[in-house]
């Protein structure tokens, strides 16, 4: 039999460039964020941009993949980008970050994405399950799985198959 090495790369599922974790926004220097509630949000941030001189991010706006900051002209301004770059966590924005981890129940997991992915920490488990919106996706290996050797945000698994080559 042939040995293969199967490598799952985190970013692959979660950005359109397979092993590169997005990099946090640049944001402008600013005289900070204000407000939490809509209409409010926006009109402290406006009053906060014209006083200082500095635009200043309306959090009630901000996004996954979206910042919106009050100019001390007055207008909005969106900075939209092309894939997230935060998740909401515990009710607050964390960067996303692809790096792997090992959860309490053995599976591999990002430790900060925009969807539920999990891969299988070894055996019989699902390969690697994703959640979003109340919908699983499950895929499965026919075998049992090896356990995954971790490297930032990739998880390497050395099995032995007759399949001499796996590629994504």
């Amino acid at each position: 039999m042939a040995a293969a090495t199967l490598s799952l790369i985190a970013g692959v599922v979660l950005t359109p460039q397979a092993a590169a974790a997005p990099s946090a926004p640049r944001t402008p220097k600013s005289a900070g964020a204000a407000g939490t509630d809509g209409e409010a949000g926006v009109e402290a941030a406006q009053e906060a941009a014209k006083r200082t001189g500095r635009p200043v991010e309306v959090m009630s706006l901000r996004g996954e993949s979206r910042d919106v900051f009050a100019t001390p002209d007055g207008n909005l301004e969106a900075r939209e980008y092309l894939r997230p770059v935060r998740a909401r966590v515990g009710g607050e924005w964390k960067p996303i970050d692809t790096a792997l981890t090992r959860s309490g129940d053995g599976d591999v997991a990002p430790k900060v994405s925009t969807i539920g992915l999990a891969f299988s920490g070894g055996g019989r488990a699902p390969l690697v399950r994703m959640k979003k919106a109340g919908r699983e996706l499950a895929l499965s290996w026919p075998g049992d799985l090896p356990t995954p050797e971790l490297d930032g945000a990739t998880a390497t698994r050395r099995c032995r198959s007759t399949v001499s080559t796996i590629t994504r």
